[in-house]
């Protein structure tokens, strides 16, 4: 099959297939009582740990935001249920983004949460150069349904990293902003510097080191250095427990080789040691590639596919960051070696592991290591 016929089959297959899923995303959306979709489940997902944070910062209760017991007590006031495990994972920064929230009624924050999700990432991806039809089919990919629903930040983070990577000049202010706002989730945006200096695009690293410092400084100035220490000596290491040490449905969510090797039974400290040695190699191989490669496009493509690999803490809502991968290979010719059929069911199934993650890791059966490096290697 021709690269042009495969790319208009997928596009019009993709399409058919995230009409269904926001058929399906409503229904659930809409058949939540009492604010709780399933045990455990909340509407909105993860949403109202932001929300609960919103509103403690708008109430005064900043010293209790990075405390888990403290959060999860707040949270239990909104949604009277068994929420599970439930925590702020954000660093204090993050907290001049999310403060208005806390104005609104839980069901009109989420609805606005979602609303600005979508459209900004729809409007990066214009920007990115994505056709109206490219843009709103990455908007309604399976991953970023999946993200919708669980009410996370993946949407955003794919949105400000295209902005990033699409830089149009040295002193790009939405480019800037974007990157030095990843600073919240440096895991999805730590290759841009390494672009931009490839690029030979100094000024933009200078400029938004500049922009992370200058927020970092007003976050420590409003919200006081007490949230930067229980952001790092709390919740850093709660996290880092639970990945390593915790279970739970979590675990699905997670298309890392770390993961992968917990999965299967491998202690969660040696699990993080095997993914570093893999994952230093892939980091490597990546740099040579970038700075070999002429193609801004590709260089794009061959990043955004190599964070899923690297990053050993990636979930199945940052997989938005995977699709906008696939959308860009489906625009560039197949390299020479790698045969099409190939690297066309690989796309397909990148395009589709959101769907496929957690059946997958929940059968013990965690391939999708295997699919994202197989795809690193003939993009």
């Amino acid at each position: 099959m021709t690269a042009t016929r495969f790319s208009r089959l997928f596009m019009l297959a993709a399409a058919i297939l995230s009409a269904i899923l926001v058929v399906v995303a409503l229904v659930i959306v809409f058949s939540a009582k009492e604010r709780m979709l399933t045990v455990a489940q909340p509407l909105g997902g993860d949403f109202i740990n932001l929300y609960a944070a919103a509103q403690m910062l708008v109430q005064g209760h900043l010293d209790g935001i990075y405390l888990p017991d403290v959060v999860m007590a707040f949270e239990r006031t909104i949604i009277d249920a068994y929420l599970g495990l439930r925590l702020w994972a954000y660093p204090p920064h993050a907290f001049f983004f999310i403060w208005p929230f806390g104005l609104m009624p839980f069901e009109w924050a989420f609805a606005s949460w979602s609303v600005l999700s979508v459209s900004v990432l729809t409007l990066a991806a214009r920007r990115y150069g994505f056709s109206w039809s490219e843009s709103l089919l990455l908007t309604f990919s399976p991953a970023a349904i999946v993200c919708l629903l669980l009410g996370q930040t993946g949407l955003l983070v794919t949105a400000f990293v295209l902005s990033a990577y699409s830089a149009r000049s040295a002193r790009d202010g939405l480019a800037i902003a974007g990157t030095a706002i990843l600073t919240v989730k440096p895991q999805a945006g730590f290759i841009i510097p390494v672009l931009w200096l490839l690029r030979r695009q100094y000024r933009l690293v200078v400029l938004t080191s500049i922009a992370i410092l200058a927020l970092i400084g007003a976050s420590i100035a409003v919200f006081g250095i007490d949230a930067w220490r229980s952001y790092l000596l709390d919740t850093v290491s709660v996290i880092t427990t639970l990945e390593k040490q915790g279970s739970g449905p979590f675990m699905l969510m997670m298309p890392s080789l770390f993961m992968a090797a917990r999965l299967v039974g491998i202690d969660g400290g040696l699990a993080f040691v095997i993914h570093l040695v893999f994952a230093v190699p892939v980091a490597l191989w990546l740099l040579l590639r970038l700075s070999k490669c002429t193609s801004q496009s590709r260089q794009n493509l061959l990043a955004l596919v190599g964070v899923t690999l690297i990053t050993p803490y990636l979930h199945i809502y940052d997989l938005p960051l995977l699709s906008a991968a696939v959308l860009i290979a489906l625009r560039e010719p197949s390299l020479p070696g790698a045969k099409g059929g190939v690297r066309q069911l690989l796309l397909v199934l990148a395009w589709f592991l959101p769907l496929m993650l957690m059946p997958l890791n929940a059968a013990h059966v965690p391939l999708a290591p295997l699919l994202l490096m197989a795809l690193f290697i003939v993009v």
